[in-house]
Formats: structure tokens, sequence, C-alpha cells
């Protein structure tokens, strides 16, 4: 979050969190407008499903982002955010971890470092300037057709 602070963030990007629980989104509040970040960062509670796609539809980039405290988060990840964002044709930068890596269509995803902040900041100007990902047969990252998938498996 602070990262938008640096001088060569671009002016015109906003970051969005859409988060939950309460307490954790009440200090991520109080962080942004201690860092006078209020014009740059909005952060909200949590949405209805329905709400929190809406403000996907109206992003152009996608965040992922996993911690390197423990060896569950570096080297697997949950892909339902990232398939959303694929669905939904947002350019996504994500930590530079082999979880991230493994994902289909991975060759789409612009890369940073964890903690180095050049680093995420050049990522965001990367995918600022870079034209959306095309997907070929997106249908196949549908929640529908992965659930299908997983139950097809099961049986």
């Amino acid at each position: 979050i602070s990262a938008f602070n640096n001088s060569n963030m671009p002016k015109n990007l906003t970051f969005s969190i859409i988060g939950h629980p309460k307490d954790e989104v009440e200090r991520l509040k109080a962080f942004v407008t201690n860092n006078k970040l209020n014009k740059k960062i909005k952060v909200l509670h949590r949405l209805r499903r329905e709400s929190a796609i809406a403000e996907i539809q109206k992003s152009s980039i996608g965040l992922l982002i996993n911690t390197d405290d423990n060896l569950h988060s570096i080297q697997y990840t949950s892909p339902l955010k990232y398939f959303e964002y694929l669905y939904a044709g947002l350019k996504v930068v994500a930590v530079d971890f082999q979880s991230h890596h493994d994902l289909p269509f991975s060759e789409n995803i612009i890369f940073y470092e964890i903690n180095n902040e050049n680093s995420f900041v050049n990522s965001l100007i990367q995918a600022f300037g870079a034209e959306s990902p095309s997907i070929k047969n997106i249908e196949i990252i549908t929640l529908d057709h992965r659930a299908e998938k997983i139950y097809n498996f099961i049986k």
C-alpha cells in the first residue's frame, strides 16, 4: 500500500481493496488515512458477490499477493481470484512465487519481487501500459467448468 506514495507510481493509478474481517478493514483504512493515500486507495468492507464482480469489472489490473511468511503461501495459491481477473479481461500482476507460475496462462502474468517496492511499482507500470490478455477458450476458466471437472474427478 505504501508503494502508492512512490514517486514513480503513475498518478492516475488507483487501488481498491475489498476486505474482511472488519477489524482488518478498519486497520487498513487507518493506514491509508495516516499515509495520506485516500485519493489513491479505496478500502471497502466485504461485498456481496455481485458487487465484488462489479468492482472488478471497473478495474484494468488484478493483483495477486501472497506472503513469504510460510512455505504454503510460496508454493500454493487459491486461483479463484485469478480466474475472476482473467474472465474480466484484467491484466494480472503477481508476486513472483512458484505457486503463481504454476497457474494456467501464467505467461500473461506480470511478476514482481516480494518486498521490493521498485519491482512492484515497475510491474504496475508495465501492466498499466500493456494490452489485456487474450485467452482462447475462456470458458475453461468459468466456475461451472471448474466445478464440473472437480465433480467428475470425485465421481
